[in-house]
C-alpha cells in the first residue's frame, strides 16, 4: 500500500504537490511494469542482492499485481487499521474522524480527465471502477 501525506501548510503553499507525486508514482508504476530489467536494475541500487533473487521479487509482486495502479484509499484498509488501533488501549482512535484527513478527491479529479486511463490503456478502466466504488467517501 502507498499513503500520500502531506500537511495543510505544504499543500496550502503548493496546490499541485499532490496531484505531481500521485502521477509520478503512477508513471513509476507502469515503468515497474513495463520494463521488468529496469525495475531490477533500480531494486539492486538500494538493495544489493543477486539479480536472479530480484527477478523472483519482481515476478512474485508483478504476477500478483502488488503495486497499485489506482491509489485510492480504500474503505476497507481505513477500516482494518481502526480496528488494529482500537484493539490496543493506547492507540484507541474509534472516535476519529477519517473523513477529516482522507481525501481522494485528487484521485478522483484524475479518474475523470482520464489521466489513468492514458497511462495504463483502457484495459485499467475495470479497476478505476472497482476502486472508485471502494473509496472512502
Amino acid at each position: 500500500s502507498t499513503v500520500y501525506l502531506f500537511t495543510k501548510k505544504a499543500v496550502a503553499a503548493n496546490p499541485k504537490l499532490p496531484e505531481l507525486l500521485i502521477k509520478a508514482h503512477a508513471e513509476a508504476i507502469k515503468r515497474f511494469y513495463d520494463d521488468k530489467a529496469f525495475a531490477v536494475k533500480a531494486y539492486i541500487v538500494y538493495d544489493k542482492q543477486e539479480p536472479a533473487d530480484v527477478e523472483r521479487i519482481y515476478d512474485w509482486n508483478a504476477q500478483r499485481n502488488l503495486l497499485e495502479r489506482i491509489p485510492y484509499v480504500l474503505e476497507s484498509a481505513i477500516t482494518a487499521i481502526k480496528d488494529q488501533a482500537d484493539s490496543q488501549t493506547a492507540t484507541a482512535i474509534r472516535d476519529f474522524n477519517v473523513k477529516s484527513v482522507v481525501d481522494n478527491s485528487v484521485v478522483d479529479r484524475l479518474v475523470k480527465e482520464g489521466y489513468f486511463e492514458k497511462l495504463f490503456g483502457a484495459g485499467i478502466k475495470p479497476e478505476i471502477d472497482r476502486k472508485s466504488k471502494l473509496a472512502l467517501r
